[in-house]
């Protein structure tokens, strides 16, 4: 609701880059402060404690470790 807010131009909005993206890319959203960011927040990846962690699991806290770095939004 607030991100369509603001795109409609009824005030400033603060969320993730990552939830406004694709309106600041087609220019429907504009940066007003680029220099400023909020505190960063770290993201946890969590599964049950075992001894042996299925191929599949370790693939996938892989796969979400390199999707994070390479996508700008998410980084740091």
């Amino acid at each position: 609701m607030a991100l369509r807010a603001a795109i409609a131009g009824l005030g400033i909005l603060f969320c993730p880059t990552s939830l406004c993206h694709s309106q600041l890319q087609r220019g429907e959203l504009v940066q007003v402060l680029p220099e400023w960011r909020g505190a960063p927040r770290e993201i946890y990846a969590v599964w049950s404690q075992q001894r042996y962690v299925p191929a599949r699991v370790r693939a996938l806290i892989e796969h979400l470790a390199a999707f994070c770095q390479q996508n700008p939004q998410l980084r740091i």
